[in-house]
């Protein structure tokens, strides 16, 4: 049996963590309305349960997404979060992503082959 609250699905956007003046440059590999997969350019040095930011920007959009994150997981440059306390803008944003990276997918003819489920 699935735990997962949310389908996560498959992208390729701009994003950063960041956290105490440091930003680490990377790219969303997937994205859920609860979190995301982001790979780093470089290995992040933090534990699970930190707080960070994460500023996602599609390509064609000039004003990037920053929203709180929780990380869930962390692997030799893959991060997993968590989203924290959406306002609804936000939460209207990420809904935007989903459907714009969902489109995307679909318009390649990945359709459902790059979508993972999140776990809840």
């Amino acid at each position: 049996m699935n735990k997962r609250r949310a389908v996560r699905i498959g992208c390729d956007m701009k994003a950063s963590l960041e956290h105490d003046r440091h930003a680490y440059p990377g790219r969303v590999e997937n994205i859920s309305a609860h979190g995301a997969l982001v790979r780093l350019r470089e290995t992040l040095l933090a534990r699970p349960g930190e707080v960070w930011r994460l500023s996602i920007q599609r390509d064609d959009e000039s004003t990037p997404l920053v929203v709180g994150v929780q990380i869930v997981h962390i692997g030799f440059c893959i991060v997993g979060v968590r989203f924290l306390d959406l306002d609804a803008r936000s939460y209207a944003t990420i809904e935007m992503l989903l459907h714009a990276a969902s489109s995307d997918n679909e318009a390649s003819g990945m359709s459902f082959r790059r979508i993972v489920y999140d776990e809840g």
